[in-house]
């Protein structure tokens, strides 16, 4: 029986509640569901997670947990080495054929381990493009730096989308053969519902107003939210009727405020709607409004 090690501690980092997580949560809820008498799964968590109780095993499958630790956002690294022994000396104990890393680059300490086979997924690698912004100094661009060069030896690469592989290949020169694009899929709970019923306790909970623009980014600076503002503002003047501009996204007090200023600063702030977190199963029944057709 081969045995196959999933580092799933990407599930408890804040990546793990928006799409990488959903992406890597509903890959492996799916192939639980799949017969695989001859496949052992072992599924890495941080300790005391709750992940675990999001996925049913089957045959002698478990969950592990290995300790982690969060990524320097300036680069400081002093306890890299212990996280290091940690991560593989639980590699070693699992004597595993396979590892499969859903995220190198996130949140956690991580390398690609040089004598097991390895696959590394990939969602993109937009750092890159604005690499001062995303890394505060020297030493954090270097621990960047460094994580694209474990990429570059894993044995095989899952990338989100071909704009990753793309990227992959560019600015990495690695094999076009090494890679695999595998797109996320539809969830089963978006289905259809009580119309008219859902859409009422929806516009009412998170205090929407039609007509709407729905937008939802992230406040990330790839998201590029600042020019979804301006154009929203531009929108407006060249419009005669009133609409609103909805935007979901989770955001902490501090986000909050500086979108809020920004908003202001534009004299548009009464006509956006920041809803914060949405909860996933207000999400099915915001699936069938339709918002505004342009």
């Amino acid at each position: 029986m081969k045995k196959i090690a999933v580092d799933l501690r990407l599930l408890d980092a804040p990546s793990g509640k928006r799409g990488m997580g959903y992406f890597t949560l509903n890959q492996f809820q799916a192939l639980e569901k799949i017969s695989h008498p001859d496949i052992n799964l072992i599924f890495f968590t941080t300790p005391f997670s709750k992940n675990s109780k999001k996925i049913t095993l089957q045959n002698n499958d478990k969950f592990q947990p290995v300790a982690s630790f969060h990524r320097p956002v300036r680069g400081i690294r002093r306890l890299d080495i212990i996280f290091s022994r940690l991560w593989h000396l639980a590699i070693r104990r699992t004597n595993v054929d396979l590892i499969h890393i859903t995220s190198l680059v996130d949140l956690f300490f991580v390398d690609v381990p040089k004598d097991i086979p390895s696959v590394v997924t990939c969602y993109d690698l937009i750092p890159l493009y604005n690499f001062e912004k995303y890394y505060q100094n020297e030493k954090a661009r270097n621990w960047y730096r460094n994580k694209l060069r474990e990429l570059q030896s894993a044995t095989r690469i899952i990338a989100i989308s071909q704009s990753a592989k793309k990227d992959l290949i560019e600015k990495l020169q690695i094999p076009a053969e090494k890679i695999q694009v595998i797109y996320g899929g539809f969830d089963s709970r978006f289905k259809r519902i009580d119309k008219i019923k859902s859409q009422q306790v929806l516009l009412d909970k998170y205090q929407i107003k039609l007509p709407f623009i729905l937008a939802q980014p992230a406040f990330s600076i790839h998201k590029n939210v600042e020019r979804i503002f301006l154009s929203f503002k531009k929108f407006l003047e060249q419009s005669s009727g009133e609409i609103n501009l909805v935007v979901v996204c989770k955001l902490i007090p501090s986000e909050e405020k500086i979108w809020n200023q920004q908003l202001k600063e534009l004299g548009i702030r009464d006509q956006v709607i920041l809803t914060n977190f949405v909860l996933d199963q207000d999400l099915p029944g915001g699936s069938f409004i339709i918002p505004l057709t342009l």
